[in-house]
């Protein structure tokens, strides 16, 4: 066989590059380019180690960059963003060492926005004069996880190797929890690891 025929990409192939570049989720993309379900992690693996693949891949990243370079920079520098959060923007510390959740209206813009989704628990209670009152039981807010940012990141710069794969259902938000009433707990899920300096 020439080395042109084996260069060539055959039109699965071609779908594949497309669809990897959406997210870079190997299995994802030779399952959507027509690839059997059941051996389509070990399918990408093989196509990711063929240079010509390696080499469609990159053109449509740079075609892609060129089209959308500052949509592109500007989902690279939220994915920093969530990667750096500081969970301190959100917990407050009373004067008898409790950790609080801080209330939203009080929270910074930046700090707002990296918020995926808010749930609250209220419990109305009644006094004895019959008056209604509002009490806040649960706050909660749910942050993006970290360690999934910066699998993003770094198959964003090419840090990881192309056997990498993650498991797709795997998701762990971070997660806080304010109670009141009988004492104030909060359960917070914090990954450990270095996170890669950031781009000049």
């Amino acid at each position: 066989m020439s080395k042109h025929r084996q260069d060539k990409l055959t039109p699965k192939m071609e779908m594949f590059c497309k669809e990897y570049t959406v997210d870079f989720n190997g299995s994802r993309a030779a399952i959507a380019a027509g690839y059997s379900k059941r051996g389509a992690r070990v399918r990408a693996s093989e196509m990711l180690t063929r240079r010509n693949i390696q080499e469609a891949i990159q053109k449509l990243i740079k075609e892609r960059g060129d089209r959308i370079e500052k949509s592109g920079d500007a989902v690279v520098r939220l994915l920093w963003k969530m990667a750096e959060l500081d969970l301190a923007d959100y917990l407050t510390v009373g004067e008898g060492g409790e950790v609080q959740a801080i209330p939203f209206d009080s929270l910074t813009e930046g700090a707002t926005k990296l918020i995926s989704k808010i749930k609250e628990k209220r419990t109305i209670v009644e006094s004895s004069d019959g008056a209604k009152q509002t009490m806040y039981g649960t706050l909660e807010y749910e942050l993006p996880e970290k360690t999934k940012c910066l699998e993003m990141l770094g198959r964003h710069y090419g840090i990881f190797n192309d056997k990498f794969n993650a498991d797709d259902s795997y998701v762990l938000p971070v997660k806080i929890i304010r109670e009141t009433v009988d004492g104030t707990k909060v359960s917070i899920n914090r990954p450990a690891g270095p996170v890669p300096e950031p781009p000049k």
